[in-house]
């Protein structure tokens, strides 16, 4: 089981989304705190950093210690990592 944190970035992406999309990402972050989410690392730039898919959308987050997550942002795939 994991600790979330919320960073204001991720609070005010995740406002901008529409409710259908809210919906998925907090069910999907229930999966996350319970350890239950595919977690996929990310590569160059945002090497040390961590995603998880909600359909078009990815979370990206990192961990702060074996138990606890910051959230980062949340956004669509084609745009979440430019």
């Amino acid at each position: 089981m994991y600790i979330l944190r919320f960073s204001d970035g991720f609070l005010d992406s995740v406002k901008k989304l529409d409710n259908a999309v809210q919906l998925q990402v907090k069910k999907k972050l229930e999966k996350l705190e319970a350890g239950m989410a595919k977690i996929e690392p990310l590569h160059k730039e945002l090497a040390g950093k961590y995603k998880i898919r909600v359909g078009n959308f990815r979370i990206i987050f990192k961990f702060l210690d074996e138990k606890e997550i910051q959230l980062l942002t949340v956004g669509p795939r084609d745009k979440i990592y430019k």
